[in-house]
């Protein structure tokens, strides 16, 4: 899987991937689930649709910790929401970007930034 993570939010850092056709775009995600082996991301704006009454699925990427692979290349589902500018999203560093491809680096980068 190819794609970039930025670490954005202050209060709450959370992962954040550039849109794939406008780069000035994204899509935040949030923590799924807690399991140890595996890892589940979901789109954070999507979720909140689904919170509020929407009857949608939401878009997650999964990974295993254990053999440091996605395995899910791209979400399950289409995104409900539309993505955001990338510069509205709250403190995203370009120098905090960690690539997608190593799964274990993306997790501890976040696990880093929630402590």
């Amino acid at each position: 899987m190819e794609f970039e993570l930025l670490v954005g939010g202050q209060r709450n850092p959370h992962p954040i991937t550039r849109y794939p056709s406008d780069p000035s775009f994204c899509y935040e995600w949030t923590r799924n689930g807690r399991k140890k082996k595996y890892r589940r991301f979901a789109c954070k704006a999507c979720r909140a649709k689904r919170d509020k009454g929407e009857d949608i699925k939401v878009p997650e990427l999964k990974a295993d910790l254990e053999k440091d692979i996605w395995l899910s290349i791209r979400p399950h589902c289409p995104h409900s929401c539309s993505p955001k500018l990338i510069k509205s999203a709250k403190d995203v560093n370009d120098e905090e970007a960690v690539a997608g491809d190593n799964v274990m680096e993306v997790d501890k980068v976040l696990t880093k930034s929630n402590k």
